[in-house]
């Protein structure tokens, strides 16, 4: 499915009167400023009053599996529940342009390369990992509490380039 297809997807689900879900989710989207590579469950929950199955159900039919946009990741082991945004190089879907392009207000998915990443990703909390790697030798590293499994292999590759190259 192109992007235009999945711009006409999106606009019949927003205005499908009898599904609330996509319209209240999609215009939380649109209503940001800031671009972000995950949205957190329960962010959306306290944003549209939806229940968190209706948020997980719209993430995981509509926007993973149908359109394709991103990858939902249920929360676990301290992690939060969120919608991972697909990202192809040089920039990823944007859910500002998602709810945009839902509302008819933009004709592209597409928008990160030219936004800001949000304060709270700027200035996420660290989480910090002590690895022992010998009997003697540990390895100590913070790392965001947001951090997502792309980002991480980003990391291993370059210290593997690093280290080992």
């Amino acid at each position: 499915m192109n992007d235009d297809e999945k711009i006409r997807e999106l606009r019949r689900l927003y205005e499908n009167r009898s599904n609330g879900v996509a319209k209240k989710i999609l215009d939380s989207f649109a209503s940001k400023t800031n671009w972000r590579s995950e949205s957190l469950v329960h962010r959306i929950v306290l944003e549209t009053q939806l229940s968190e199955r209706d948020i997980r159900d719209f993430l995981k039919d509509k926007l993973q599996i149908a359109l394709e946009l991103g990858t939902y990741k249920k929360g676990a082991q301290g992690y939060k529940s969120r919608f991972e945004w697909k990202v192809e190089e040089p920039f990823g879907y944007s859910l500002v342009s998602v709810g945009l392009a839902a509302q008819g207000k933009s004709s592209t998915l597409k928008g990160a390369e030219d936004q800001e990443l949000s304060e709270d990703e700027e200035a996420g909390e660290l989480t910090e990992e002590n690895v022992k790697v010998a009997r003697d030798r540990f390895f100590k590293a913070e790392f965001p509490n947001d951090l997502t499994e792309k980002e991480f292999a980003h990391f291993v590759a370059h210290m593997n380039r690093v280290y080992f190259s």
